[in-house]
């Protein structure tokens, strides 16, 4: 008798993913996106709340310090000597520090570099739940395939089970044997349940991040990654962009800071009534700051600050690299593990079909058979979450470059050099 587990085994995993929900056996790979869910989640409201406060922290730097001020003043005067002897003044005045040349410039390239980067710290929240998501689907698409193998290998067994009961009943089978086949029976049952705990518990948590979403596909692909290189997957690595970003926020910030070092000339105009009502006075007034110890400090903070964020940028352009040549890498090492494994199963699937037909024959024990049918079952398993491995290494290097779940309406441009 001869038997071809892997590819039922694999036939049957195939059911199983097309059967896993009925929500997502609804949805085809080109139809489903997790932009709503990912669009209606707490850590996404909380990034627009952060997007927000850089908005108006730009507008902030926009405006400045020079605010209106109205002052009244009202004083009571005895003059024993002159008539009258006492007199009522009032002063009213109205001052607004002047901006010197250059500051307004300063401080719009400052708000353009924040505003920028609060599109980069968007962006990257963005990413940040895109890859969380998608790892979450490939641990769900692990333990779904894994359970709809268990299921194949169960069935197996319990076929086998009872083609041996039969066969004892006609006297051709020895008690042992079917002992055997009802223990690897309870076995494959249990190793079952346990694989339906483990696969409800990560689509639980899948449809935790997706919200009210439907499930995805689980023969969903992920966009063609292989003609993606490593320049371009910095060029697109949203840590990158944030990094850049800061260093230009800082560098701006640092440059406004410079020129505040040179205090603005305050310009008042005043209206005194005197002598309750007998002298009238207008004069405008012109006062000059004198800078001190603290605006230079401020100046050599933030220069400081410049000076770091410039070198935690050398430090992400480090590190984007590494990413997309261990994200490549690791791709081209899921290629090869993919092959290698499917090789591997083939061979032991062959050789539990060898076995199979060698114990038909009274040439081999059963113990045998089914240590060679087992070692089949887990290659196969095996050679599914290779696939997977490969399907999830793709996804990311989709992600890193932004071919995969774009972040629309939201785009990361630069305003300033």
């Amino acid at each position: 008798m001869k038997h071809r587990l892997l590819p039922c085994l694999l036939a049957a995993a195939l059911g199983g993913w097309m059967g896993a929900s009925s929500s997502a056996s609804a949805q085809t790979p080109a139809a489903w996106s997790p932009e709503p869910a990912l669009l209606a989640s707490p850590a996404w409201r909380a990034a627009l709340a952060g997007r927000q406060e850089q908005g108006a922290l730009a507008a902030q730097t926009r405006a400045g310090n020079g605010e209106w001020t109205v002052s009244l003043a009202a004083a009571h005067r005895r003059e024993p000597l002159l008539q009258p002897g006492s007199n009522q003044d009032l002063e009213l005045s109205l001052q607004r520090p002047w901006r010197l040349p250059g500051k307004a410039a300063a401080a719009d390239l400052a708000g353009a570099a924040r505003e920028d980067y609060g599109r980069a710290r968007l962006a990257l929240a963005w990413r940040e739940q895109a890859e969380r998501l998608l790892a979450q689907w490939a641990a769900w698409r692990r333990e779904t395939e894994g359970q709809a193998l268990l299921q194949a290998q169960r069935d197996s067994v319990a076929q086998e089970v009872a083609a041996l009961a039969r066969r004892q009943q006609l006297g051709d089978a020895a008690p042992a044997e079917l002992l055997q086949a009802e223990a690897a029976l309870a076995g494959a049952e249990s190793r079952l349940a346990q694989g339906r705990s483990a696969a409800d518990e990560q689509q639980r948590r899948l449809q935790t991040l997706l919200g009210d979403a439907p499930l995805p596909p689980t023969t969903w692909q992920a966009p063609a990654a292989h003609d993606i290189n490593t320049a371009q997957l910095e060029e697109q690595d949203a840590a990158l962009q944030l990094a850049e970003a800061e260093a230009r926020l800082s560098r701006r910030l640092a440059e406004q800071e410079r020129r505040e070092q040179r205090p603005d000339p305050v310009l008042a105009v005043r209206a005194l009534r005197g002598r309750s009502g007998e002298e009238r006075v207008l004069g405008v007034s012109l006062s000059l700051p004198i800078g001190g110890e603290g605006r230079s400090q401020a100046g050599r903070a933030a220069a400081a600050r410049a000076a770091a964020a410039e070198a935690m940028l050398d430090q992400a352009r480090l590190d984007a690299q590494l990413r997309a040549q261990q994200l490549l890498r690791q791709l081209e090492l899921a290629q090869q593990q993919l092959s290698l494994q499917a090789r591997h199963a083939e061979a032991l699937q062959q050789h539990a079909d060898k076995l199979a037909r060698a114990y038909a024959l009274g040439e081999a024990q059963l113990g045998d058979r089914w240590a060679a049918r087992r070692q089949a079952q887990e290659a196969a398993l095996a050679l599914a979450q290779a696939r997977i491995e490969r399907q999830l290494l793709e996804g990311r290097i989709a992600l890193a470059s932004s071919r995969l779940w774009p972040l629309s309406g939201h785009p990361v441009t630069r305003s300033v050099p």
